[in-house]
């Protein structure tokens, strides 16, 4: 150890500083890529996340659409029975208006016929009168 001065350390330590450099400098940009690939997953995370609750948005709006189309598709079914509903109705409503028709002919008829009656009793009458 005698035979080692100041200056040999020095060179000693700068040639292993230099020989370290180089592995340095590997393991800093494997570092700095390492950094980078974790701030890139952590935004492929972010992004993840978004598309996540996007998916969820779309799932409620896809379930709501179903009811929807269910809903309409029951309500074009209502509206065919309630058409064919409308047109027994309407078939009946006819029918009865006919019916009304002819008690209204015949209660106008029997109208006239109890005039022309009360009318013969009175002039039967004023004819016993007359006679009597």
């Amino acid at each position: 150890m005698a035979d080692l001065n100041y200056g040999d350390i020095q060179r000693a330590v700068n040639e292993a500083m230099s020989q370290l450099r180089g592995p340095i400098d590997e393991l800093r940009g494997k570092v700095n890529e390492i950094s980078r690939d974790t701030s890139e997953i952590e935004k492929n995370r972010l992004q993840l996340d978004e598309l996540t609750r996007r998916l969820a948005s779309l799932e409620r709006m896809i379930a709501q659409l179903g009811q929807q189309i269910q809903y309409t598709h029951q309500m074009a079914t209502d509206t065919h029975r309630s058409s064919q509903l409308n047109v027994g109705v309407s078939q009946q409503v006819s029918q009865l208006h006919g019916r009304f028709q002819a008690v209204e002919r015949f209660a106008s008829e029997v109208s006239t016929y109890l005039q022309h009656i009360r009318r013969q009793d009175e002039e039967d009458q004023g004819y016993r009168r007359a006679t009597g």
